[in-house]
């Protein structure tokens, strides 16, 4: 389970311009995340729970380009809280990010869509991470 909220806070995007003569920025989406007990009535509201509490390891992100279908695999330590992707092409990708254990299941997961165009539309925000504790 997951929630997203279009908060980000601190943390800069980075913006490459793709060659020369013109060429279209590539930007990196950014996201911070936050890990909750799935138990909780409104995880927009519950204490975060530690990364080593929940066995999160990583946070995946799978971006998927819309034009090309060029397929894109980033991971975070779920210990910082907050990442940038490598710049990307402009375009409109299909991501999914995931909370992982060290063996690389998932715990939590979201799909959605973003751009890029912008360094705003490439802010991706809070991502809320429902974790079942054991």
């Amino acid at each position: 389970m997951f929630m997203r909220s279009g908060v980000l806070a601190g943390l800069a995007l980075t913006a490459l311009a793709a060659g020369c003569g013109g060429s279209s920025p590539m930007i990196g989406f950014a996201m911070s995340w936050q890990l909750v007990d799935s138990a909780a009535p409104d995880p927009t509201t519950a204490p975060a729970i530690s990364c080593a509490k929940a066995g999160v390891a990583t946070i995946l992100i799978d971006a998927v380009a819309g034009a090309t279908n060029t397929h894109n695999h980033h991971e975070f330590a779920c210990a910082d809280l907050e990442g940038v992707t490598p710049p990307l092409a402009e375009d409109t990708y299909q991501l999914l990010a995931k909370a992982a254990d060290s063996s690389g299941k998932a715990l939590s997961q979201t799909t959605f869509s973003a751009d890029n165009y912008t360094t705003a539309d490439a802010d991706l925000g809070l991502t809320i991470f429902q974790i079942t504790l054991k």
